[in-house]
């Protein structure tokens, strides 16, 4: 698959498609390996928490997933990473008209991080170096029933990799080497031990007294950080 935008073309798998929301404002980027570079911003377009009548949701058609439905670089970041709603998973039109499911498994292969399975019945792999990585960080799912509550976003200079977080996460091979990166803290852990307890909830999204912003994309671990 292949996105075209600014004049460049990003293979979904050689390049890094990132997708942030900060203070308002939705940052979408892409970049490649052959020097091109995508970037835009612009403000938040969907509703706030506030404005859903929650008595009037049928999650199962409307599934008002984070505050940005429709929004291009969501829906870019969901196809690239192969995590979020089952409705940001299309890409390709499936024979019975149904989307098919996502399946992955995230695994250490000796010093890389490696991401494979299948999407829409099509098979993938994500390969980033361990010392390639340069950005651990965490996004939380506020609404919906069909995407992981919490999910890790692995960044490198021109891959992502988004790995699914539940309980087991906390004795899995991958976070036994993320505490192997330098500089990985007791406040690394600690946001890993938050995405977890998240990720637990019967009750998806934030809860009293929590708000909103409390759930936007944290930090995890960056490279070259200091302690």
């Amino acid at each position: 698959m292949v996105l075209r935008v600014g004049g460049h073309e990003y293979d979904v798998v050689a390049s890094r498609i990132d997708h942030r929301v900060e203070d308002g404002v939705v940052r979408f980027a892409a970049k490649n390996g052959a020097g091109g570079e995508f970037r835009a911003a612009y403000p938040h377009r969907g509703p706030t928490e506030e404005e859903i009548r929650w008595d009037d949701v049928d999650f199962t058609a409307d599934e008002p997933w984070t505050w940005e439905d429709g929004d291009f670089g969501e829906f870019v970041f969901h196809v690239v990473t192969a995590t979020g709603p089952i409705k940001y998973r299309h890409a390709l039109a499936w024979p019975d008209g149904e989307l098919a499911p996502t399946e992955w498994v995230s695994t250490i292969d000796g010093d890389v991080l490696v991401r494979a399975g299948t999407t829409c019945g099509l098979p993938f792999e994500h390969r980033i170096p361990l010392d390639a990585i340069d950005e651990i960080a965490a996004k939380f799912e506020l609404s919906g029933i069909w995407a992981p509550s919490s999910i890790v976003v692995v960044r490198s200079a021109c891959r992502v990799i988004a790995v699914p977080v539940d309980r087991t996460f906390a004795d899995d091979p991958l976070l036994v080497a993320f505490r192997a990166l330098p500089g990985w803290d007791a406040a690394a852990d600690a946001a890993i031990a938050d995405a977890i307890e998240y990720a637990e909830r019967r009750v998806v999204g934030p809860q009293t007294p929590e708000e909103t912003p409390t759930r936007r994309e944290r930090p995890v671990w960056t490279r070259g950080a200091p302690g």
